[in-house]
């Protein structure tokens, strides 16, 4: 991460050379975070088909959010969220596969937090 607070650069590389940034817009220390996405061409194409970019016509990905969360038993909860917009032909089916996608990745960011957190 490059800087602190709102503005804060985020640089992310995932598997498969997959390279983006996320732009900070939110800071509150063990409280909340949000970003916007800053996703090129060739990541884009690493991540989805070749005939959909993160940043088109069809869909954009607004914002993501971790969001910590008191829970009545004293302890906390961690909720991810990503804010996104699709718009195609077939706008049920595509809602359909996007959050089964972002129910998956969002699963697996929150147990390798969870597992480094217990560690």
């Amino acid at each position: 991460m490059i800087g602190q607070g709102a503005g804060a650069v985020r640089s992310l590389e995932w598997a498969k050379g997959v390279r983006f940034e996320e732009h900070v817009t939110t800071w509150k220390p063990e409280h909340e975070l949000a970003w916007t996405f800053h996703i090129g061409a060739q990541a884009s194409r690493l991540i989805l088909d070749e005939h959909l970019t993160v940043d088109s016509d069809y869909l954009r990905l607004e914002e993501g959010r971790y969001r910590i969360e008191p829970t009545a038993d004293g302890g906390s909860d961690l909720i991810l969220t990503t804010r996104y917009w699709i718009r195609t032909p077939m706008n049920g089916y595509a809602a359909w596969w996007g959050g089964v996608f972002l129910g998956d990745f969002h699963r697996n960011v929150l147990n390798i937090i969870k597992t480094r957190a217990e560690a």
